[in-house]
């Protein structure tokens, strides 16, 4: 009611009441044409984080809007603490700019939102990140949030204070869902035999994939020269529902030994418990071959040459995604642009450079070309891993497989649809011809 005091006391006098500073928010300068929808829009612009400087023209209006400051952000923080009915005023003005901001940029954009989120940073991701950072995402349709290496409320804590205000706000009123993936970019096989063994998560459906072999090297410790030579030892693997872990278990069937009485299965273990003499020898990946090659390990086993699948980093989703709403076609969208990717991860080796020493920190030009080298099983054409679902499976006998058929953990109509249509050969035969 403040305001409405202020109001009255222009007309009557000078006014003794106290007084905020005006456009403590942002400051436009606006032209008069402009509706009400599209300064809402402009207003939430320019009280993001992310918001450059800028102007904005919506039919024929030109409107200024300036960078938020810091100052601006104090003012707004001591409202939120002054008297409840301030509090309110406050937080319900967040929120209506907040669902016209929203309601402006549906009917300005036919972008699909969409979350990803990247597990962590391994060469079989690379081409989702790759995605992201060329903007291939924005050139096939989709406003994507991308969040690489961390979770939905980490990457909430990096936005504006506002921003964070009409989230919390928005989400106890019921009107702004939580901020929850679409899409996972992580291990499929950890994923579903995690499940089948009664974990809570739900069985993740592949759409597509980028790492369906087996690719793990068996590194020991100095004096062990032969793979025969660990029996009767202890190997050392990450989990056994992980792809090391697979590749670990793969070589006692292929040796015919007996886990517990020829080898014993140490877990979790890595470099850290192969060098304090925890484990004769391990299984792993690039870091782990890494580490041997500094400090001279023998490496027994390039599990590479085996030419066995499985069902590693995918594209995931959970159960019943791609019936709701708009999902399908923002999921198609997506693969759309994983393709383009990884067909730049494979043509485009400099770029593949760039991008992992701006998203990954490996600026050792050497290690980044081994590991690209590494990582040449990352298929041209991502595909679900239907036969590395079927091996993982077969390898850890899960008697709940029965309640399930195999198509259940994964998806590839729309693949196949990109492929028959011509989309996937013609990514590569135009970067080919230098497009």
């Amino acid at each position: 009611m403040q305001f409405l005091h202020r109001r009255r006391s222009s007309r009557m006098g000078p006014s003794v009441s106290k007084s905020y500073p005006e456009r403590s928010l942002l400051s436009p300068t606006r032209a008069p044409r402009a509706t009400s929808c599209e300064r809402h829009c402009v207003a939430m612009s320019a009280n993001s984080a992310d918001s450059p400087k800028s102007r904005i023209d919506w039919k024929g209006c030109r409107i200024k809007i300036q960078q938020p400051t810091q100052k601006n952000e104090e003012i707004l923080q001591e409202k939120m603490h002054q008297t409840p009915r301030h509090a309110t005023i406050v937080v319900l003005t967040l929120l209506f700019f907040a669902l016209t901001a929203a309601a402006c940029g549906d009917r300005n954009s036919d972008r699909l939102p969409l979350t990803v989120s990247v597990k962590n940073k391994s060469m079989s991701k690379l081409p989702f990140v790759i995605a992201w950072t060329q903007g291939l995402y924005e050139k096939h349709g989709l406003n994507v949030d991308f969040l690489l290496d961390e979770t939905p409320r980490q990457a909430e804590a990096r936005e504006s204070f506002l921003t964070r205000s009409w989230r919390r706000v928005g989400r106890r009123l019921g009107l702004v869902e939580p901020n929850t993936p679409d899409i996972i970019v992580a291990g499929h096989g950890p994923s579903f035999i995690l499940r089948l063994r009664g974990s809570p998560m739900p069985a993740w459906v592949a759409l597509a994939a980028t790492d369906c072999s087996v690719r793990d090297y068996v590194i020991a410790r100095p004096g062990i020269g032969g793979i025969e030579e660990l029996r009767g030892k202890r190997l050392g693997i990450n989990d056994e529902a992980s792809t090391s872990g697979y590749a670990g278990l793969r070589l006692l069937e292929r040796m015919g030994w007996e886990r517990g009485k020829d080898v014993s299965i140490v877990r979790p273990a890595g470099v850290e418990e192969l060098e304090n003499g925890i484990v004769d020898a391990i299984v792993g990946g690039d870091e782990e071959i890494e580490a041997a090659e500094r400090s001279g390990y023998p490496v027994l086993e390039d599990t590479r040459r085996w030419n066995e699948r499985l069902a590693g980093n995918s594209a995931l989703v959970a159960p019943g995604w791609l019936r709701e709403g708009m999902h399908r076609e923002a999921a198609r969208r997506f693969l759309k642009a994983t393709i383009e990717a990884v067909a730049l991860f494979h043509e485009r080796p400099d770029l593949v450079m760039e991008v992992m020493a701006s998203q990954y920190g490996i600026t050792d030009r050497a290690i980044a070309e081994a590991r690209y080298r590494r990582a040449d099983y990352v298929p041209r054409k991502p595909f679900p891993c239907r036969e590395g679902v079927e091996a993982m499976l077969k390898l850890h006998h899960l008697e709940e497989m029965h309640e399930y058929a195999l198509e259940d953990f994964y998806d590839d109509s729309l693949m196949r649809e990109l492929d028959e249509s011509g989309f996937i050969d013609g990514v590569y035969q135009s970067l080919a011809a230098g497009q």
